[in-house]
């Protein structure tokens, strides 16, 4: 009966507290909202940018050569509107239209274009860009040869096409000439001299009637296929994205919880009604994890009416959760504890945010990083957080063990310091 009445004990004090954060949640209308608002908008920017619209976007073209030929290779350019720009001044006006946004990108035909093209000798046009925006000039230089791909391959497949009415031409001359030197009576040793060169002629003839005009100018062709064929970039997107949000919040949220309690004498108020530490640290824990639970539904919601698809173990995804939460919690609370106003938290939050994003393996592959970035990354958790979401949405897979081991030092740390600092 004692420990049924201690047990109710302490689910009362637990609902209690977490009731009270609630409470202090609603009050603080602005952390609310963010804690609301930011994974809306985070999940949507992500979306959005995974998928690019070409659509009413202008580029503008000058060309100089006017033939039939580059007013076909301008009309193969279909996923943007072209502008083809018949000024006097047209490349001063195609680097301003670029300058004023008026253009993404511009393209220059030049004088005689055609005629190298005829000749089989290399034809180049100028892509002008605005290089001081690095990423869309990086984008453009994949973009601009992929628009003119079409008209590549198109121009390639006319020349094979010509090369081999030529080299079928030289097959028949071959054939005449073999007759000829039969009928002239020559000594057998000059005939089967001339017949060895025709052989030969005919050899290299008949090579080039198989030549693939591609294999010129490509001679290897790459064909980029992931070893998981079935994930699209957006299921693959909300396993790094979901951990990137849980630790910007979490850290925010539960550092300036913290001190509002240590501003408003709530510790004070814990001690004198009988409540321990650890009964404050894991109501934290619960109310934040319930926190983090309706900022993951959000974000999979998003993510599933966008059309993301998952393999997912449930009893794995809620490990991750779990771990992800306490890793999270435990690093706010010592935040809070170790910081003054809401202000330095903060400010403490982003600090270890964004350098934690760089080291995650998000913008840049960890595996080509040097050594000592490897091994620090692999300290810090965010990039464990996203492997574990990863594994447990995409591959059924479960948690390591040494996360686990990560929170439980993090959730030691924190109730060490709240007794020795509160």
């Amino acid at each position: 009966m004692k420990a049924l009445k201690k047990l109710l004990k302490i689910i009362y004090q637990l609902q209690a507290l977490v009731k009270k954060d609630y409470k202090v949640l609603l009050q603080k209308k602005k952390y609310l909202y963010l804690s609301l608002a930011l994974p809306v908008v985070l999940s949507l920017i992500f979306i959005f940018t995974t998928t690019p619209s070409t659509a009413g976007v202008m580029i503008g073209v000058c060309d100089y050569d006017n033939t039939a030929e580059t007013s076909q290779m301008i009309s193969s350019i279909s996923e943007f509107e072209v502008d083809k720009i018949s000024s006097e001044g047209c490349a001063e006006e195609l680097i301003r239209g670029i300058a004023d946004e008026r253009y993404l990108f511009g393209i220059v035909i030049p004088e005689g274009f055609t005629e190298d093209v005829k000749n089989y000798k290399q034809g180049q046009v100028t892509a002008y860009s605005d290089n001081t925006d690095v990423t869309l000039t990086n984008y453009l230089q994949w973009k601009i040869e992929l628009v003119l791909k079409q008209y590549e391959y198109m121009m390639l497949s006319e020349t094979e096409q010509d090369v081999k009415a030529k080299a079928e031409g030289l097959g028949d001359a071959i054939t005449v000439s073999r007759k000829l030197v039969g009928s002239l009576g020559y000594s057998s040793d000059i005939t089967a001299m001339i017949e060895d060169e025709l052989d030969d002629a005919q050899e290299s003839v008949e090579l080039i009637e198989g030549i693939n005009a591609r294999f010129l100018t490509d001679p290897v062709r790459v064909a980029l296929s992931g070893i998981h064929p079935d994930l699209n970039p957006r299921s693959i997107g909300m396993t790094a994205l979901f951990p990137i949000i849980a630790l910007f919040m979490l850290l925010m949220l539960v550092s300036t919880n913290i001190i509002f309690d240590k501003n408003n004498g709530f510790f004070a108020r814990l001690a004198a009604s009988g409540c321990t530490n650890l009964m404050y640290l894991l109501s934290k824990l619960v109310f934040f994890l319930l926190v983090l639970v309706v900022q993951f539904g959000v974000v999979f919601g998003i993510f599933m009416i966008a059309g993301a698809g998952f393999s997912i173990s449930w009893s794995a995804l809620a490990k991750a959760v779990l771990v992800i939460g306490a890793i999270d919690i435990s690093v706010g609370i010592l935040i809070g504890i170790l910081t003054e106003n809401e202000g330095v938290a903060l400010l403490v939050s982003l600090l270890l945010t964004l350098p934690l994003l760089f080291l995650s393996g998000l913008f840049y592959p960890l595996r080509l990083m040097p050594k000592a970035m490897q091994y620090i990354s692999h300290i810090f958790p965010l990039n464990s957080q996203i492997l574990v979401m990863r594994n447990a949405m995409l591959f059924a897979k479960d948690v390591h063990t040494e996360l686990f081991w990560t929170a439980i030092i993090l959730l030691a740390a924190a109730y060490y310091f709240l007794r020795k600092r509160v």
